[in-house]
C-alpha cells in the first residue's frame, strides 16, 4: 500500500475507510483488499451511497462523510470520474505493470491519495483445465477486465489460446456475440458480476460455485464446488448425453418404421406389439441408464 506523501489521513485510517467501502463489494480484488486487513480493524466505519461500477471500480461515503465521494478501482475508472492521477502514482503504475502487478486506485476530493498494488496468478489447475479444453477440440480464449498483458512464460504455456485484456462487461458480450454470428456455439465460463452480462449472452453460461449471486442467475449451468477440473469433464458428459439421445431417437424411429410396416400388413399381433413395445422403452431406459458408469 502507498500512500500520497500529501495524504491527510495516516495509512491505517485510509486502510480502515478503504476496507468499509470494499466490504460492500463481492469482486476478487475487494476480498483480497480485506483479507489483507486485521479482523475488524474499520471499526464502526458505514457506508453509505454505495455504487457498483462494473469493470471499473466502487464508490461510496464513509459515515456520512463530507469530504465526498470515496473511489476505489482501476486508473480508468479514476479518469472517468474525474479524480487526478498526478505524477507520483503515474511512475508507481508504471513500475507496476512493469512487474506485471495489478494496482487500484483510491482516490477522494478530487485526487488520488492512495494505491493498493497487488500480484495476481492463475488459480494452480487453471492452466491445465485449459489445455485440456483445447484437446477437446474447443476454441478457448480467455477474457478479462485486467489491464496487464500474459507474461512471456504464461504465453507458451498457453499457446494457441486467445487473451483479450481490458474488457468491459460490454465488451466481453461483444466477444460471445460476435463469435456466435459467425455460426459457433459459445459457452463463458465466469464468477463475476462482470462476467454476468457475457455469461447470459453465451450459447451455455457456466458459472463456478465461488460466483456471485448475479453470475450464478445469469448462467444456464452452475458448477457445485471450487474445482475447475469439473469443466473438461462437464463437456465430455454433455457430449456423451447428445451421443444416447441421438442413439435413443434413432432406436425409437427405426422400431416403429418397422413396427409400422409389419401392422399395416397384417403381419403383427396386438399381443407381440405391445410386448416389443415393452422391450423398446427398456432398451431405452437401459442405455440412458449407462450415462451414469464412467
Amino acid at each position: 500500500v502507498t500512500l500520497h506523501p500529501d495524504a491527510e489521513l495516516s495509512r491505517d485510517a485510509l486502510l480502515a475507510r478503504v476496507a468499509a467501502l470494499a466490504g460492500n463489494s463481492s469482486h476478487p480484488i475487494a476480498k483480497g483488499v480485506l483479507a489483507s486487513l486485521t479482523p475488524g480493524s474499520f471499526g464502526e466505519l458505514h457506508t453509505s451511497d454505495f455504487r457498483t461500477y462494473p469493470g471499473l471500480g466502487i464508490a461510496g461515503r464513509i459515515n456520512g462523510d463530507g469530504n465526498g465521494m470515496l473511489y476505489l478501482g482501476s486508473p480508468g475508472f479514476m479518469e472517468r470520474e474525474h479524480q487526478q492521477t498526478d505524477a507520483y502514482f503515474e511512475t508507481l503504475l508504471e513500475k507496476a505493470n512493469a512487474r506485471g502487478e495489478t494496482t487500484v486506485l483510491a482516490a477522494q476530493n478530487a485526487r488520488v491519495v492512495a494505491a493498493l498494488t497487488f500480484k495476481e496468478s492463475f488459480r494452480p489447475e487453471a492452466v491445465s483445465v485449459l489445455l485440456q479444453l483445447q484437446k477437446l477440440g474447443l476454441d478457448v480464449a480467455i477474457l478479462t477486465g485486467d489491464s496487464k498483458p500474459l507474461s512471456e512464460v504464461a504465453r507458451k504455456r498457453l499457446k494457441g489460446i486467445a487473451y483479450y485484456n481490458g474488457l468491459l462487461p460490454e465488451h466481453k458480450v461483444g466477444r460471445i456475440v460476435a463469435a456466435g454470428e459467425l455460426g459457433h456455439l459459445t459457452a463463458m465460463v465466469g464468477d463475476g458480476i462482470n462476467d454476468a452480462p457475457a455469461l447470459a449472452a453465451a450459447h451455455v453460461g457456466i458459472a463456478v460455485a465461488t460466483g456471485t449471486d448475479l453470475a450464478r442467475e445469469a448462467a444456464s449451468v452452475n458448477i457445485v464446488g471450487h474445482d475447475l477440473q469439473q469443466l473438461p469433464w462437464l463437456i465430455c458428459y454433455a457430449r456423451r448425453v447428445v451421443r444416447k439421445i441421438r442413439q435413443n431417437l434413432f432406436w425409437a424411429f427405426f422400431y416403429n418404421v418397422v413396427a409400422i410396416g409389419f401392422a399395416v400388413t397384417g403381419l403383427l399381433n396386438p399381443l407381440v406389439a405391445a410386448l416389443a413395445m415393452i422391450l423398446s422403452s427398456l432398451f431405452v431406459v437401459s442405455n440412458s441408464r449407462r450415462l451414469g458408469k464412467p
